[in-house]
């Protein structure tokens, strides 16, 4: 804050008193009565008139929704069974052509002029055939180029299946044209089986009855087999034959609803368009829905299904129309209210208007604003007295705004080296001091580890203190805040300071959490008399705050880093790996996986003592850590292992930090007894996503390839994609 800034927060003096009950002053309420008498009528009135708007509308649409979706799901149905009885008539002709003497007796002249009758009157018949007990073609309008022959032959007459009737699931010749194959048992005059009668029907003829449906600018009609290939489609030929990208999602939910068996649509009402998430409107109807008139021969419809498809936008835009009226309605509805509500108000309160001027601006929150005096009496006094109340409370308001801020921002922070400098900066803005540093006890050590920053936190300084040596040691000895406002003349500060010592004022307060002092933190200025008890009081209340969100960030790190390596746990690694996952999936990134081994590292625990093994670990994790960026996950994967996230790196580019890794593991000075001792490490690269996209799978990539660099002479790094094909497991590996 500016200096302007806080002289608004600075305890008025005697004389500025006197001066401001020279002038004439009043008071001010917090809450006018015209207000409430305004808020009470809005309530009243504009609350009542949203209700029953919202209500209304909600209503309303749902029910127009409702009747579209039904509406939909009529027309589907209507197609479904226009198609049904187009299917059912063809499957009438044939029993009725199967009847005929001269085709039960293979009079061929006359079976010819039957069927080219039959192929000119009916459009739908692309081919008749009629064949023999043997499978022997009788007559055929055109030669069988589809197997279905002898599917026929062999279901109708060699399984001996009598119930006199074939039909094909719908087929694609050449791709693209849908086709249905029926067929039905030929007898004699004795009624003996003596051949089968087959028809091919062109189901391009249900292509006009999908075309007639009108659905708007965004609607489209079309049918699908249980494949979801599109049978017919009204606004895209060119699909025909071609699995729909929504195929799927329909048949789910088609088969969740079990339409097929029950005929019931209700279900498939209820969950087709159940979720808010999907902008299209669908409505299916199964064709199998509407039983024939007359059940000649156990016709079979084929698994296949009408769809309506149609934006929610553009099907429900009556819905959003009337919404919209509605709303214009309780906007109107709204202004009245609220001008009448101001109206009757304002009446009321007219004669005490006036007294309420002064007030408003602090009952808006205007606290940086002074109470004009009008009276040097006692209302004069309280006024004085609720000025000064008005500074009082700006400043505390002031401060625990601070307070909360500084809160909210260090508490969400667990990584412990951005949260010092979060810390840091906070309390240099905060109470304008030059600098300020945070000491954290460390246990291993017995000292103080001090983070020092000037001005901003952007880079830390950091040095060990002894617990028993400077203020700084006092305070954490002590346990108790210290404010010295002028250090060249403070008996305690000389008490502790060695050497020269600089004007300027300081605070040094304990960082304590349940009765356990982690620390201390400090701030100076170069000003004496800078801090006063304002600023002592907030730094105690931030250091608290400071001092909880310190002790979980180090609770944090211990939870996640292995003890002996000071990286992270497998537990924790296996954590970011699923996030990165996650990321590099949403935004299209590729990351790499590094996982490295030490070679030999059992038999150099055998020869050396697990001990030596210990150190030779840590020295190998901080050469891994220190040879990758700051982004980089760096983890214990297990025993010697360690393992390496490299996010938007692809493998190419992870060349450069896994080489670095082995070069430096490679020319360290491993020292035992006074003797170096060398150490290498192995090492593997997989990459998301070209190796694989599921996160076991990837570990397993670069565990190949690790396995890998070791198979082929170790001290070396070895990328999954170079592996061949054929050696890309560790079983393969080994034979």
């Amino acid at each position: 804050m500016s200096n302007e800034e806080l002289k608004i927060f600075e305890k008025p003096s005697i004389k500025d008193i006197k001066e401001k009950l020279k002038s004439p002053q009043g008071f001010k309420i917090r809450f006018s009565l015209w207000q409430k008498l305004l808020a009470a009528f809005v309530i009243l009135i504009v609350g009542s008139v949203l209700l029953l708007g919202s209500i209304a509308i909600k209503s309303e649409k749902d029910v127009i929704q409702k009747k579209v979706i039904e509406s939909c799901f009529e027309i589907a149905d209507i197609i479904s069974h226009e198609i049904g009885q187009l299917i059912e008539n063809a499957n009438r002709i044939l029993i009725s052509t199967s009847k005929v003497p001269a085709v039960r007796s293979f009079d061929v002249v006359t079976i010819k002029a039957i069927f080219e009758s039959l192929l000119s009157n009916f459009k739908i018949f692309t081919r008749i055939a009629i064949i023999d007990m043997d499978g022997n073609e009788v007559y055929a309008t055109l030669h069988d180029s589809t197997p279905l022959t002898s599917k026929v032959l062999h279901s109708l007459i060699v399984k001996g299946n009598y119930n006199a009737y074939y039909q094909s699931d719908i087929y694609f010749v050449d791709g693209n044209l849908p086709t249905l194959t029926m067929a039905i048992l030929v007898r004699d005059s004795a009624f003996k089986v003596s051949g089968i009668l087959i028809a091919d029907l062109d189901l391009r003829m249900l292509w006009p009855i999908i075309d007639r449906v009108q659905l708007g600018k965004t609607g489209v009609s079309y049918i699908i087999n249980s494949e979801g290939a599109a049978v017919a489609h009204s606004t895209d030929k060119t699909l025909i034959g071609k699995k729909l990208s929504g195929s799927q999602y329909l048949l789910s939910k088609i088969a969740e609803s079990k339409i097929d068996s029950s005929r019931d649509s209700g279900v498939l009402k209820a969950t087709l368009n159940s979720s808010d998430e999907n902008l299209l409107l669908y409505a299916a109807s199964p064709l199998n829905k509407f039983k024939p008139t007359q059940n000649y021969s156990s016709i079979y419809f084929p698994p296949a299904y009408v769809v309506l498809e149609q934006t929610k936008q553009e099907a429900f835009l009556e819905a959003e129309l009337l919404q919209k009226q509605v709303w214009y309605f309780v906007f109107v509805c709204l202004i009245i209210a609220v001008i009448i509500a101001l109206i009757i108000a304002v009446s009321f309160t007219r004669p005490i208007f006036k007294l309420v001027d002064d007030a408003n601006r602090i009952s808006r929150g205007d606290l940086a604003t002074a109470v004009a005096v009008r009276a040097n009496d006692e209302v004069g006094q309280l006024a004085y007295n609720f000025d000064l109340m008005r500074q009082n409370l700006a400043y505390k308001v002031w401060e625990l705004e601070t307070i909360n801020e500084v809160g909210q921002k260090i508490s969400s922070v667990l990584n412990l080296e951005d949260l010092m400098k979060l810390i840091l900066s906070k309390y240099i803005e905060t109470i304008g001091a030059d600098r300020a540093s945070v000491m954290l006890f460390d246990e291993e050590t017995g000292k103080l580890t001090a983070s020092i920053a000037k001005v901003s936190a952007s880079d830390l300084e950091s040095y060990d203190v002894d617990v028993n040596e400077g203020l700084s040691g006092h305070v954490y000895q002590t346990g108790k805040p210290l404010l010295i406002t002028d250090a060249q003349n403070s008996d305690i500060l000389r008490k502790f300071k060695k050497g020269e010592i600089y004007p300027g004022t300081l605070i040094s307060v304990p960082l304590i959490v349940k009765e356990r002092i982690i620390g201390v933190v400090n701030a100076t200025k170069s000003i004496p008399d800078y801090f006063g008890e304002r600023e002592f009081s907030l730094f105690n209340s931030l250091s608290v705050q400071g001092a909880i969100a310190i002790d979980n960030a180090i609770l944090y790190k211990l939870a996640i880093t292995d003890g002996l390596t000071k990286l992270y746990l497998h537990r924790y690694f296996q954590q970011r790996l699923s996030n990165e996952l996650s990321r590099s999936e949403r935004y299209g990134y590729k990351f790499s996986l590094i996982l490295t081994d030490i070679d030999h590292f059992k038999k150099f625990n055998d020869t050396y003592g697990h001990q030596v093994g210990d150190q030779v670990l840590r020295e190998v994790a901080r050469i891994v850590q220190q040879s990758v960026r700051e982004v980089d996950i760096v983890a214990r994967y297990g025993g010697e292992e360690f393992v390496v996230i490299c996010p938007e790196k692809s493998n190419e580019e992870t060349v450069v930090p896994a080489e670095r890794i082995r070069k430096a593991v490679e020319s360290y000075q491993f020292m035992v007894d006074g003797k170096r001792v060398p150490i290498t490490i192995s090492l593997g690269v997989s990459e998301f996503p070209s190796d694989s996209k599921d996160k076991k799978d990837l570990i397993e990539c670069a565990d190949i390839a690790l396995y890998s660099s070791k198979q082929n002479g170790r001290n070396r790094f070895t990328r999954f994609s170079d592996i061949p094909p054929n050696m890309r497991s560790i079983k393969e590996m080994k034979h």
